[in-house]
């Protein structure tokens, strides 16, 4: 399941989103750009976002997967237990990451 972490209602409407009330439902996040046009060539394919909006979370999307398993009670009193993860080093990639799985501003 895909979550978006700072959900907005749309700007702008179109005659289509008015139909299905698609207007009621925050589905996304409002970037306001301003851009001028420095030569004969027009930027539509562009987009230009300030570093640290997105340092600060935006466009964070929240991703949860489902596990399953089988506990089982054993015949000689044991029994099967989930457990997170060893508190071990995390591995280099993920050592600027927080408690909750996101980056520090500015790393």
């Amino acid at each position: 399941m895909y979550l978006l972490g700072y959900p907005l209602k749309p700007m702008v409407k179109t005659k289509t989103i008015e139909l299905i009330d698609f207007e009621k439902l925050p589905s996304g996040q409002n970037a306001t750009v301003a851009v001028m046009r420095y030569s004969a060539y027009d930027i539509e394919d562009a987009l230009i976002l300030n570093k640290a909006s997105l340092d600060r979370g935006f466009g964070r999307c929240l991703v949860y997967k489902k596990a399953k398993c089988t506990l089982r009670l054993y015949t000689n009193q044991t029994f099967d237990k989930v457990m997170g993860p060893a508190s071990c080093k995390p591995i280099w990639r993920h050592s600027i990451l927080d408690a909750d799985s996101i980056c520090c501003p500015g790393e």
